[in-house]
């Protein structure tokens, strides 16, 4: 039998980012002492055994037969830093980069070829400038005003309405928590919670959906701040960190553009009585802007409301909240939701729309399109013709 001389140190590094145990790769597969001798150099696996290694740590089995251990580029910049380093790219992360960049090219093409007209608010402005103009600016072009948060029952409803703002402007906006639709591939909030393509044509949004949705909406409007600077790029943009924590200067332009455009400041001090104590102030602050807790004791803390002690003590206290609260929720739905809702949330109503036109318009095969939407052709059929044209 034929072995495959892999590389030991290249093995160490494809397990390591992985995320898996020794013992979880080599389940229903070969012995974990075999797998750990090969990680060591000790011995090397059979042809069949490579290939399926390769095929468990999600990597080419060339990669495998490496010298050294592989520089794993993604195709946008990444501004994720932590202690001033970047985090490590899970395959999950990545495979998820890839699969949107890709989604994104076709749908640029689809526009273009469709007369579509280059938006105009797309790198408006630049990083230097003000940051309440830029916050002004998307409010104003996407309505997030008065009116808007009247409108919503609550902030979860605002956080939808606000979505369904970005796509009419022409913006792509796509929500997930696994790679495309393998349940077994879970996304991490730890490396990152979005990612916006800057393009004219066809501006795209990611938001990691594993998150609490009470910080989703200020992500969404993080990534909003990075198309209107004209600035693609990969974040974390968590609402419990500081502007003194962020390194990266777009980073921290972007964080007070979606603070300021969520909760403005002027308002947000009218509102603010000294009669009522600190609870009474955040809790009329959240029900008055529609959003969570946890971005208005962003703005309390900003604005010296709170002291840091009160803010970090209370913002944990609240993210630990919904998010236990709403990963129950999530994989609630997940296992007995609406599959169409979850379907468009994941794809983009917009994207989702584009697919299904050209499908049904014969300009690409149904096979093709379904790929797009990570589904069967079967699938996407039933889609056409129980919503598409109600949709359209």
């Amino acid at each position: 039998m034929i072995e495959v001389p892999i590389t030991p140190d290249v093995l160490q590094w494809a397990i390591q980012r992985s995320g898996l145990s020794v013992e979880q790769i080599a389940r229903n597969f070969v012995d974990a002492g075999k797998l750990k001798s090969w990680q060591e150099g000790g011995s090397s696996p059979t042809l069949p055994q490579a290939e399926r290694l390769a095929d468990k740590l999600r990597i080419p089995l060339p990669v495998l037969l490496l010298d050294h251990r592989p520089a794993i580029e993604l195709p946008i910049p990444d501004l994720r830093t932590i202690d001033n380093a970047t985090p490590p790219a899970s395959p999950e992360f990545v495979d998820t980069v890839n699969d949107v960049v890709v989604r994104q090219n076709w749908y640029r093409e689809y526009v273009i070829a469709n007369n579509g007209r280059a938006l105009p608010f797309v790198g408006q402005f630049t990083p230097t400038d003000n940051v309440n103009l830029v916050a002004r600016a998307i409010r104003t072009n996407l309505q997030v005003d008065e009116r808007l948060r009247l409108r919503s029952r609550s902030w979860q409803d605002f956080l939808g309405k606000f979505i369904q703002r970005a796509e009419s402007a022409g913006i792509v906006v796509m929500r997930n928590s696994v790679v495309r639709n393998d349940n077994t591939r879970r996304l991490s909030v730890q490396e990152f919670r979005g990612f916006a393509i800057s393009d004219l044509y066809a501006p795209l949004v990611f938001i990691n959906s594993r998150d609490a949705k009470a910080a989703q909406t200020f992500t969404l409007a993080h990534e909003l701040a990075h198309i209107w600077l004209g600035a693609t790029g990969i974040s974390n943009p968590d609402p419990r960190r500081r502007r003194s924590e962020l390194r990266v200067g777009l980073e921290q332009a972007c964080n007070e553009i979606a603070a300021e455009l969520l909760v403005p400041k002027e308002t947000f001090l009218r509102l603010w009585s000294e009669t009522r104590t600190s609870d009474a102030n955040l809790k009329y602050a959240a029900t008055y802007f529609r959003v969570s807790s946890i971005v208005i004791l962003r703005r309390a803390f900003e604005f010296e409301k709170l002291t840091q002690q009160e803010f970090k003590k209370r913002v944990s206290a609240e993210y630990a909240r919904f998010q236990a609260m709403e990963e129950r929720e999530q994989e609630k739905e997940e296992r007995s939701g609406n599959f169409w809702n979850l379907f468009l949330m994941r794809n983009s109503p917009r994207f989702t729309d584009a697919v299904a036109t050209a499908a049904s318009g014969g300009h690409v095969s149904f096979i093709y399109a379904a790929d797009l939407l990570g589904v069967k052709a079967a699938t996407l059929e039933s889609y056409i013709k129980r919503y598409h044209k109600t949709r359209r």
